[in-house]
């Protein structure tokens, strides 16, 4: 999906936490992406640990706290209803017919491409 890489960026940059090498985080090690505990210097996996030199953060999944949080800072006019559709001043017409975000999954990369696409034009376009 073109600019998607550019839309986790921009929400990456509006919440740095993203990025923190903490548990939870993604990182790779040797061309494979692994889940992570930290303690000190030492990244610890399921089978090994590795010094944090050795490792590229990939950062923790992206969640609706964090697109908001994005929104926020480029369109505070945009807003989620508790159905998971993106509202404009509070109207009732949500901003996107075909998409929302699916309340049952908090990861960006498991929502449609409706939603996704939605999410790049509103975030990505000056």
């Amino acid at each position: 999906m073109k600019d998607y890489q550019k839309l986790k960026e921009i929400i990456q940059k509006a919440n740095p936490e993203i990025m923190e090498l903490k548990f939870g985080c993604y990182v790779n090690f040797e061309g494979e992406k692994i889940i992570v505990d930290v303690h000190g210097d030492i990244v610890k996996t399921k089978s090994m640990d590795i010094h944090k030199n050795h490792i590229k953060i990939l950062g923790r999944p992206i969640r609706l706290a964090d697109v908001l949080m994005a929104i926020e800072k480029k369109n505070p006019d945009i807003m989620i209803d508790v159905s998971g559709r993106f509202l404009l001043n509070e109207q009732p017409a949500p901003l996107c017919q075909e998409c929302s975000w699916n309340l049952k999954d908090n990861n960006l990369d498991n929502q449609s491409d409706e939603t996704k696409q939605f999410l790049i034009d509103i975030l990505t376009k000056e």
